[in-house]
């Protein structure tokens, strides 16, 4: 990782849809570096072998890791979390965390995958946690770098926010009466505080205050409003 973004120190990553990734390449490499729009102006290595450590550098921003991923484990994912040893700690493939959680008790680091959207859950994997190199070896090798391009963390930037809840909505109104997505945002009404205040946090790229901010607003969604149950399920799949 850190090879690589020595390279970006003084050649400026392309976006991906300037030059996607194909998995192949039978005319070398394309790269325009007069494309180029993201460069590293330096980067730091996190402690390695330690959940926690990593945990603390997701907090503030995406983290670069080396995992194994030439094992059947990894190669068909689907979905879940991936908790198997069998997927071992040999490093051979570069990719990003960009958060944790947990799911049916197992913790998870959240990992953006380079082949794909039609690979395991729309391009990426749920990684279990795990003392030592950790599962894939994710523990190993993480790093970071600062970029001349604002990161969010984790969420979308702060003004997309309202498009991203409107965006759930709009897949209540296909299926449901719209008199009922009136009646749980009339109901919601109240929690406007708290969602100003999850934006407020994500302006600050306080990606913990945020999520404790949305996780507030979704528990307190009514409760007998059967379109409520349904949304705040989504929202926290979002975590």
């Amino acid at each position: 990782m850190d090879n690589g973004f020595t390279y970006a120190e003084t050649d400026p990553l392309e976006t991906e849809e300037e030059y996607p990734y194909k998995g192949y390449s039978f005319k070398g490499c394309q790269y325009k570096k007069g494309d180029g729009v993201v460069g590293v102006k330096s980067f730091f290595d996190v402690t390695p072998n330690s959940p926690d450590q990593l945990k603390a550098a997701l907090d503030k921003q995406p983290v670069s890791v080396a995992i194994q991923a030439n094992t059947v484990v990894f190669q068909t994912y689907k979905k879940g979390v991936i908790t198997s040893e069998k997927c071992g700690v040999k490093l051979d493939h570069g990719v990003l965390a960009v958060g944790y959680g947990t799911e049916d008790g197992n913790e998870y680091f959240l990992v953006k995958n380079s082949w794909g959207p039609t690979w395991g859950e729309e391009g990426y994997v749920k990684i279990g946690v795990a003392d030592g190199a950790g599962i894939c070896g994710i523990n190993s090798q993480p790093s970071a770098p600062e970029t001349n391009v604002p990161t969010t963390v984790g969420l979308p930037p702060a003004k997309s926010v309202p498009d991203f809840v409107a965006g759930l909505l709009d897949a209540f109104v296909e299926e449901n009466k719209l008199t009922e997505v009136e009646a749980c945002f009339n109901g919601a009404k109240p929690l406007e505080a708290d969602i100003a205040a999850a934006i407020k946090c994500i302006e600050n790229k306080d990606n913990a205050g945020a999520i404790a901010q949305i996780q507030a607003v979704v528990a307190a969604f009514p409760a007998e409003l059967s379109t409520c149950k349904n949304l705040s399920t989504d929202v926290m799949a979002v975590e």
